[in-house]
């Protein structure tokens, strides 16, 4: 789990030179949450919480994160698409497990 909040995300992606968006904040805080995530299921929850935002237009913010280095994109072995927070590249964005080290 990631200690994250609205203005930690704000700066992270204002340093990463994009803007805070409401579709880019959920994205970021559900991966917080969680392990990597299949990209079906971040869109598939993306679209049950917030039914504004279509499938492309989820993927297309993965990418704008993935492409600033806020998140991480991993292809598995079957061709999936996992996605993580890049926290290891931020220093705002901070792992619980890692903090102490």
């Amino acid at each position: 789990m990631i200690n994250i909040t609205q203005s930690v995300i704000e700066a992270a992606l204002s340093n990463a030179g994009i803007e805070m968006t409401p579709q880019r904040f959920a994205v970021l805080d559900y991966l917080a949450c969680r392990p990597p995530a299949v990209v079906g299921d971040i869109v598939e929850v993306m679209i049950r919480h917030y039914p504004r935002p279509s499938a492309a237009s989820i993927r297309r913010t993965l990418d704008t994160l993935r492409d600033a280095g806020v998140i991480e994109e991993t292809v598995s072995k079957n061709g999936e698409l996992y996605y993580e927070i890049n926290i290891h590249q931020n220093d705002l964005l901070t792992c619980a497990d890692c903090e102490d080290d």
